[in-house]
């Protein structure tokens, strides 16, 4: 059967060739996946691709994600 018939989706690899990891963020430069994310991708289900897929968009490679703190009454 193909894909039409059963309904399965193979999601390909966001992969540019551009294979760095940035050491600030922490992602590829091409793909914008984690080095744990580019080593686990054949693993990963088709809704776990298309997941990390949907979030690519929203990550760059050359900014570094800070995390927000509350600050204290006092500061």
């Amino acid at each position: 059967m193909n894909a039409a018939v059963t309904g399965a989706v193979n999601v390909l690899t966001p992969c540019l060739g551009i294979c760095r990891i940035n050491r600030s963020t922490q992602l590829c430069e091409g793909c914008h996946r984690t080095a744990a994310e580019v080593a686990e991708w054949l693993f990963y289900s088709n809704e776990q691709k298309q997941d990390i897929m949907q979030q690519l968009a929203s990550r760059d490679p050359f900014i570094p994600t800070v995390a927000v703190t509350k600050k204290s009454e006092h500061d």
